[in-house]
């Protein structure tokens, strides 16, 4: 980044003040390291000494100890490593699995570009070499050559899009979900379904709403899997989920017996200096955005809502004699998708002009501006896209340049277009009066199932030629129906003309034509509140910007988080500067060190106490070989001992070998599991020592899970020596054998 710039005259005058306030360089790093202490799985299959945060820590004992069946939600911010969540968990359930089928992951995500990021990053990794993304651009030869590789459990993680799941590979994962020897598994089959995760899931509630309703039919995909083995795990990855979007997500994805859990980190991101400006039309915003890419730092993203904006803009650029610029929106084909990832990864471009679909998930750590040539129609996909900035937690710019006619873009796509209630009826009433029922009810609910003809037609559709459009908008209602609670979707092949639907309980009046149309004005009552949910929020996101004197960061994010807390101003928007608010001193990182699942205790044991000598502690290979033959699974240690001891654990396969730092576990950043513990105490005496040893006494005495103190010969607790302590419930001390 450049120390200064000369600003264009042309600026508008309150848009160049704010580029003067903010444009000299920062070299401080804005969000300083957080790191907590990798475990020993983390060593040996994810490549880190530890973790970037607490919350990634939390996050992937939370995955490797989820019970089979359950779900999980994990939300993290941009940038902090949720991808390390599904490419460690992976590897773990190889390395444990003593099957003979091979356990396999597929990595639903919504768009291309990301996933032909996650299969450059994750290849680079030792045993992911061969991970595959599957996207449109394969030909089928191709595609039938990593589907094969797929089911035969040579492709660990396999990344596509949902749409893509729920048509040519379904048949591969109901397959792949098959126990062995089950007559119905092809012998050649040698995978198995061990997890499905869903990448960026808070777009299931912004896209899945209209604009791509196939991303509401996962639950059915998912249920009619775990239909076949319930022991398919679901694990949910997001930045941000708004309530909404968080009680979506558990109604569709909890499995039956409601094993459910999050991990959120629920802190934002302060890197970013907030430049706004309201143009009076769009003409005078493109010229001037044009102008801006000259003084921005670089790399740059460009986002607008509509295609053929960021072509214009595309164009206008290319005019300027910009070269080293791209065009990526939904019209791009496929290969060239490839190549513009490819380049903005290896540095041959430095700006892109986009719509949402670039950009989502990548992991670009120099990233220095992204600029909004709109409005965007939700405060999350606003959040979601300057996120894509400052992933190496220095300063980044986030420019919003909005024009009068953005505002009624944003509200009208934050709506979406839906079917009426009238065209709803008669459409139901025609799917109603070919549906047959199956021959087997529903497996989880016992409800009976119902086979739906999509080619029904009501009455107002005369032209018969119009077919392929009618089963869109039979399908886009059943899929509202699922939504709003009214049934579920069992079973939705697109290479079919039937779909399996399961009524809901208490909505049997829906499936009888005399008494359907009520039940459907309650249900589209429904969705006219969720309708008016989301104008109040595209509302309270443009509110966000019109109030002068409040901070931006912590108003938007407010939005798009469910539960967030008290935050402190961000001290670098036109709100904090105007109030001569201050940047915060310090920025608390990390969250969800609390979440565990609630499983049942280890059997207690007695407590005891292995005493070492000063040399014999610092040579921790000895004494935690020692812990381990003795079924310790959790260490809390020192912090300066910490990453030594999970590398030293590291070399033990199907071993996890959690370690955890006094430091978290003594200000509540991360609670240990309820397995055996060994606590170890570096100190002889002192009052930090007698803090760790009541935390100990107090976790003990509500656990009883600490099988071994660990501690120097002659430590003192007060005016009393550890072994007296035997008193209080410490068996007589071990020591170390002698080296031979």
């Amino acid at each position: 980044m450049r120390a200064s710039v000369e600003l264009p005259a042309t600026l508008p005058e309150s848009l160049r003040v704010q580029l003067g306030q903010v444009l000299p360089n920062d070299p401080n790093l804005r969000r300083p390291a957080s790191e907590a202490a990798g475990d020993g799985v983390l060593v040996r299959l994810g490549g880190h000494a530890d973790y970037t945060t607490v919350t990634q820590k939390a996050a992937l004992r939370a995955c490797l100890r989820m019970p089979s069946g359950a779900t999980l939600l994990i939300r993290m911010a941009t940038g902090s490593g949720k991808s390390l969540i599904f490419q460690t968990a992976t590897r773990w359930w190889r390395e444990v699995s003593r099957d003979s089928l091979k356990p396999v992951s597929i990595v639903l995500v919504p768009t291309i570009s990301l996933a032909l990021d996650h299969e450059r990053s994750s290849q680079a990794i030792s045993g992911l070499e061969t991970v595959r993304a599957l996207t449109g651009d394969h030909s089928s030869e191709e595609r039938n050559r990593v589907l094969l590789d797929f089911r035969q459990g040579n492709v660990p993680l396999l990344f596509v899009s949902p749409e893509m799941a729920l048509g040519s590979l379904r048949e591969s994962l109901r397959e792949l979900s098959l126990p062995d020897q089950h007559p119905a598994r092809p012998n050649a089959v040698r995978g198995k379904l061990a997890a499905v995760f869903i990448d960026e899931a808070h777009i299931v509630a912004t896209w899945g709403r209209s604009f791509r309703p196939d991303l509401q039919r996962i639950p059915g995909l998912l249920r009619s899997l775990r239909a076949i083995d319930p022991e398919i795990r679901t694990v949910l990855l997001s930045a941000t989920v708004d309530a909404e979007t968080r009680e979506l997500l558990r109604t569709g994805y909890v499995d039956r017996d409601g094993r459910w859990l999050e991990v959120a980190e629920c802190m934002p991101r302060y890197e970013f200096d907030f430049v706004e400006h309201r143009f009076t039309d769009s003409i005078s915003r493109d010229d001037e955005v044009l102008v801006l890419a000259d003084v921005l730092p670089r790399p740059a993203l460009l986002y607008t809502t509509e295609v053929e904006h960021a072509e214009r803009l595309h164009q206008g650029l290319r005019r300027r004699g910009f070269e080293r610029v791209r065009l990526f929106t939904g019209d791009t084909e496929p290969s060239e998708r490839r190549r513009i990832v490819d380049d903005w990864r290896d540095g041959r471009v430095d700006l892109v002009i986009a719509t949402s679909a670039f950009g989502m998930g990548i992991d670009q750590g120099d990233v220095r501006v992204v600029v909004h040539a709109c409005l965007p129609e939700s405060a999350s996909r606003y959040y979601q896209e300057i996120g894509r900035a400052g992933r190496d937690g220095r300063q980044a710019f986030a420019v919003l340049c909005a024009a009068p006619d953005d505002f009624k873009l944003a509200s009208r796509m934050a709506v979406g277009s839906t079917l009426t209630l009238d065209v709803a009826v008669e459409r139901w009433l025609a799917l109603l009066e070919g549906a047959r029922r199956t021959e087997d009810d529903d497996p989880w609910s016992g409800m009976p199932q119902y086979r739906l003809d999509l080619r029904a037609r009501g009455r107002h559709i005369a032209n018969p030629r119009v077919g392929e459009r009618n089963r869109v908008w039979n399908k886009s209602l059943l899929v509202q129906l699922q939504r709003y609670g009214a049934l579920e979707i069992a079973s939705s092949d697109d290479d079919s003309d039937g779909w399996v639907a399961v009524p809901r309980a208490g909505n049997d009046g829906l499936w009888d034509a005399t008494t359907c149309k009520s039940f459907l004005t309650q249900i589209f009552g429904a969705r006219a509140a969720e309708e008016e949910r989301a104008r109040e929020g595209i509302q309270a996101f443009k509110s966000a910007w019109r109030v002068r004197n409040d901070c931006r960061l912590r108003m938007i994010y407010h939005i798009v988080e469910a539960g967030a807390p008290e935050l402190s101003a961000c001290g670098r928007c036109a709100g904090c500067r105007r109030q001569q608010v201050a940047p915060p001193h310090h920025v608390a990182t990390g969250g969800g060190g609390e979440s565990l699942w609630p499983d049942s205790l280890s059997p207690p044991s007695a407590t005891r106490l292995l005493e070492l000598t000063e040399t014999e502690l610092a040579r921790p290979v000895r004494w935690l070989d020692w812990l381990r033959g003795r079924g310790v699974e959790q260490i809390v240690v020192e912090r300066r001992l910490a990453s030594e001891i999970a590398a030293l654990w590291s070399k033990v396969e199907r071993d996890a070998g959690w370690v955890i730092s006094w430091d978290l576990v003594e200000t509540r950043s991360f609670r240990p599991m309820n397995v055996p513990t060994a606590l170890v105490l570096s100190e002889k005496s002192g009052t930090e020592l007698e803090r760790l040893w009541r935390w100990g006494k107090r976790w003990n005495d509500r656990t009883h899970q600490v099988a071994w103190w660990v501690a120097l010969r002659g430590t003192q607790i007060g005016t009393r020596s550890l072994q007296d302590e035997g008193a209080a419930g410490i068996q007589p001390p071990a020591h170390l054998p002698s080296e031979e």
